[in-house]
């Protein structure tokens, strides 16, 4: 199946339905700002290959949900080209087809419950702050005290195509303990004199909502009887999952990994 980024134009006489796409959370009732979102028809071509056609692209928002009127009866896809901040992109790619009333027959291969909406969840970014000890050992995290700095946002582009500042900001985003406590408010927020935005929290963490864009982690505070990494930890995040960590390396053992996990999550391991 080959993708058609020309725009086609469609203006509809065959059905009177109405389709409400939303961008939401996993759990489906928090509306998410900020997630681009294609549809695409599916054409039969006359040899009986299959294309796709842009017909439309929308910028999710809570304030005004996208709403399409008088959708032709086919196929369509919808695709996500780019995560609301703090989320994953959604890889996959959500497949519908409408009948002759407008309203959607199958979703994804299945029987929708409602025919007139379409709900995309994403997945919040992840990442778990895990602390090890060198060896076959594990040390205790309980004293362990980082400081994270969100040190530059990701480019973000205008309509127009002109990249603009976004500022950083830990807001929205959310800290758990290794028990699935929230313990946000314990987290200490605050901005250097250079204006680095940054978070200080003590003990394995998990962090969700990180925006995209670049973040360094100091350890200001070593379990007792454990050194400090001495080197800070730095890593970046696109479309909500971490891509990029710097080497730390100790006496030949790497003291940072980062594993990706079958939840969707990701774990950054320091090692003293």
């Amino acid at each position: 199946t080959k993708a058609n980024k020309s725009k086609k134009s469609f203006s509809i006489n065959k059905s009177t339905g109405k389709i409400t796409i939303k961008k939401t959370d996993m759990t489906g009732e928090e509306e998410l700002d900020g997630a681009v979102l294609e549809l695409y028809e599916v054409v039969t071509k006359e040899d009986g290959t299959t294309e796709t056609v842009l017909l439309d692209t929308h910028v999710s928002d809570t304030e005004h949900p996208w709403v399409i009127e008088e959708l032709p009866a086919g196929s369509y896809e919808l695709k996500e080209t780019t995560a609301p901040e703090g989320f994953t992109l959604l890889e996959e790619v959500t497949q519908f087809t409408v009948n002759e009333q407008g309203e959607i027959e199958t979703l994804n291969g299945e029987t929708p419950e409602n025919s007139n909406l379409i709900i995309i969840n994403d997945r919040p970014s992840t990442v778990l702050i895990d602390k090890q000890a060198l060896g076959d050992f594990d040390a205790p995290d309980d004293n362990a005290k980082f400081t994270l700095y969100y040190t530059e946002h990701a480019a973000v582009t205008n309509a127009d195509d002109e990249q603009i500042e976004a500022p950083t900001s830990f807001d929205g985003v959310r800290f758990t303990d290794a028990d699935g406590t929230d313990i946000t408010d314990t987290v200490t927020f605050g901005e250097t004199e250079d204006g680095v935005k940054y978070a200080q929290f003590t003990g394995n963490v998990k962090i969700e909502r990180l925006r995209d864009g670049n973040y360094e982690l100091e350890e200001i505070a070593a379990p007792d009887g454990f050194t400090l990494v001495k080197t800070n930890i730095l890593f970046t995040i696109t479309d909500g999952l971490v891509t990029s960590t710097n080497k730390v390396v100790t006496d030949g053992q790497d003291q940072v990994t980062k594993t990706n996990n079958e939840d969707g999550s990701q774990t950054i391991t320091v090692y003293d």
